[in-house]
C-alpha cells in the first residue's frame, strides 16, 4: 500500500517553575504546616494542570492542593496541603490518594530516566503502612538508588491532607554547583476507586541552588 500520513493533534501544556524559597530553620517534620507561614504557596487548581483522568474532576473540591517548597544547606523540604473530597486509601500507595515526587539531575540540560542513578520517584500516601497509625506515612520509593533518608509525615482530615517532607541533599546528589539545575516534579494524585484515577501535576519545578 501507500504511505499514508496521519496528523496527531497535541495539546500544548503549560510548564512552569515552581519557586523554592531558602529557610533560616529547618521546619519540623510533623505534617503540621504552621511553620510555613511565610512559605511561597503556589497552586495546583487549573484545568490546564491536569495530567491524567481529567474528566473526573467536576471541581476544585473533588481535587486542589497548594504547595511550598523550601530549602536549607542540608535538606530541601516540600509542604502540600489538598483538598480532596474523599481521602481514599490503597495498600499500593500509588493507587490511592497521596502525592508524587520525581528528582533528578541531568548533565548538561539532558533527560534522566529512571535507570539514571540520578532519578528518584517518591510516592507518599497520607496513611500509615497499618492504615490506622497516624503521623508516618506510606512512603514507596524508587530508582536505582533508592532514598532512604526521606523524613515524612502527614494530617488527615475528612477531606483534606496535609504532607510535608525533607529530602536530603546528600542523597539526592544535590550538594554543590555541578553544573545542572535539579529538577523536582510534584503531582498530586486522586485513586478514589469508584471514580478512577485522575491528579494535577506541576511539571519540571526547577530548585535553584
Amino acid at each position: 500500500g501507500q504511505p499514508q500520513k496521519i496528523d496527531f493533534p497535541i495539546e500544548p501544556r503549560r510548564r512552569r517553575a515552581a519557586l523554592v524559597k531558602p529557610r533560616a530553620s529547618a521546619p519540623t517534620i510533623d505534617g503540621d504546616l504552621g511553620d510555613w507561614t511565610d512559605a511561597e504557596w503556589q497552586s495546583l487548581a487549573e484545568p490546564s494542570q491536569v495530567t491524567l483522568g481529567g474528566n473526573l474532576l467536576k471541581s476544585t473540591d473533588d481535587l486542589s492542593a497548594k504547595f511550598a517548597i523550601a530549602e536549607d544547606e542540608q535538606n530541601f523540604y516540600v509542604a502540600v496541603r489538598v483538598t480532596d473530597d474523599f481521602v481514599g486509601d490503597n495498600m499500593t500507595p500509588s493507587e490511592g490518594d497521596g502525592i508524587e515526587l520525581f528528582t533528578a539531575r541531568p548533565a548538561k540540560g539532558e533527560i534522566s530516566f529512571n535507570r539514571d542513578a540520578d532519578w528518584h520517584r517518591l510516592v507518599i500516601a497520607p496513611f500509615a503502612p497499618d492504615g490506622v497509625a497516624a503521623g508516618a506515612p506510606r512512603v514507596a520509593t524508587y530508582g536505582v538508588n533508592k532514598l532512604n533518608q526521606v523524613k515524612a509525615a502527614y494530617v488527615r482530615e475528612p477531606k483534606a491532607y496535609t504532607i510535608e517532607l525533607a529530602l536530603s541533599r546528600q542523597e539526592l546528589g544535590w550538594l554543590g554547583a555541578g553544573g545542572s539545575k535539579p529538577l523536582l516534579d510534584l503531582a498530586v494524585l486522586l485513586g478514589d476507586a469508584a471514580q478512577g484515577r485522575a491528579g494535577y501535576g506541576a511539571k519540571d519545578a526547577k530548585a535553584q541552588n
